[in-house]
């Protein structure tokens, strides 16, 4: 065997065989390290995504059973300001010219102002639709300008427009369960 600069080649051959095989090592440790970093980065990023996204499905679902429950709340007293109109014009003969009953008035503008409010924060479209469409059919009940409008608005437009509103918000929420559900599985 050739010597090296005086060196024999059992003496150099070894050493320079583990110099390259540190260096290697050293290099494809680096690769694994990259792809593991890399790949535990990457689970992060999707954990934090499936943590915001159920986040999101929570707030949505809570947001469309407290809307549900408002809802409701202003249908009821929606009736009963019509009950009352109804009653008032009974003994008067004229429709609508009397303030509602203490506390009445102020509970049926703290509805309104609930569902409004719970409306714009929920994602669906058609719920938000929805929801518009049944606060017009009550606002149609509280105003009306005679007793037929009132009544046509109280017995036909607000018991329809709860219906469909309250049967999408059914719809959502079963369809945020099964969103839930699927992101669950994943993990």
């Amino acid at each position: 065997m050739a010597d090296v600069s005086g060196v024999p080649t059992q003496t150099w051959f070894p050493v320079v065989t583990l110099i390259i095989g540190l260096v290697l090592k050293g290099f494809f440790d680096f690769l694994t390290d990259s792809r593991t970093v890399k790949r535990e980065r990457e689970a992060r990023s999707e954990q934090r995504r499936d943590t915001i996204h159920l986040q999101r499905v929570d707030f949505q679902r809570t947001t469309l059973l407290e809307l549900q429950e408002s809802a409701h709340r202003l249908a009821r007293l929606t009736v009963k300001s019509h009950l009352h109109y109804e009653a008032e014009y009974s003994k008067t003969g004229e429709w609508q010219r009397q303030q509602l009953p203490e506390g009445l008035d102020e509970d049926l503008r703290e509805a309104h102002s609930r569902v409004s409010l719970l409306r714009v924060r929920i994602r669906d479209e058609e719920a938000r639709k929805l929801a518009e469409a049944f606060i017009s059919s009550c606002v149609s009940v509280n105003f009306a300008s005679s007793k037929e409008a009132a009544y046509s608005a109280f017995m036909t437009q607000m018991p329809f427009s709860h219906e469909k509103f309250q049967e999408r918000i059914g719809i959502v929420l079963r369809n945020l369960e099964e969103d839930e559900d699927l992101v669950l599985q994943e993990k």
